[in-house]
């Protein structure tokens, strides 16, 4: 009996140990796969960008233009696998570019063809899930943001924010990066 069990043992262990191997060379597959899809992305909005600035329906000179292309840029060269201190670092970036002429951009934006400014949406929106992308802490604390009643959780969010500042800095700032931009989509989105 002890020959049968000690058996039973080593073949479910590997199993096991076959069943890790796999799981392990998925992730990194899934890995591979995500980093492709984001530059893609990335690929998209800029392509498009481009063949707009062919048809003359956006200036390469205009703040928009340059947000839009800078951005995909930065963020094709970056896509994948990021460390979040990384996501962050790029997020710094195109926060500073938008902080720094906030009104003056997004009314620019809004001067633009519905077609600029559907491809500005979509930075926001590829740059919002960048940061979530390859965080799990950071893709929850956005749906908690973003599926949840709204007065409610605004209060719950402001506490969990201060709170979060002190036990997860990086991933309490990515969180704020992440809801700025999926407000960003809403404010530059062609009606």
């Amino acid at each position: 009996m002890n020959i049968v069990m000690s058996s039973f043992i080593a073949g479910l262990l590997g199993l096991a140990l076959a069943l890790l191997i796999q799981c392990l060379q998925l992730r990194r597959r899934a890995r591979e796969l995500k980093a492709t899809k984001q530059a893609f992305r990335f690929h998209h909005i800029r392509d498009e960008l481009q063949v707009l600035a062919i048809d003359e329906k956006v200036r390469p000179s205009t703040p928009t233009y340059e947000f839009v292309m800078g951005t995909s840029n930065i963020a094709i060269r970056n896509a994948g696998i990021l460390k979040l201190s990384d996501v962050l670092r790029l997020a710094r970036i195109v926060g500073t570019r938008v902080d720094d002429e906030s009104l003056e951009f997004f009314q620019d934006i809004r001067r633009q063809p519905p077609e600029v400014q559907r491809l500005a949406a979509e930075t926001f929106k590829a740059m919002s899930d960048m940061l979530v992308a390859n965080d799990t802490v950071v893709y929850i604390g956005r749906l908690i943001a973003r599926y949840t009643w709204r007065r409610v959780i605004e209060a719950v969010v402001r506490i969990i924010d201060r709170i979060a500042i002190y036990v997860s800095p990086q991933h309490a700032e990515a969180v704020r990066y992440a809801r700025k931009y999926d407000r960003y989509v809403g404010m530059v989105q062609p009606s």
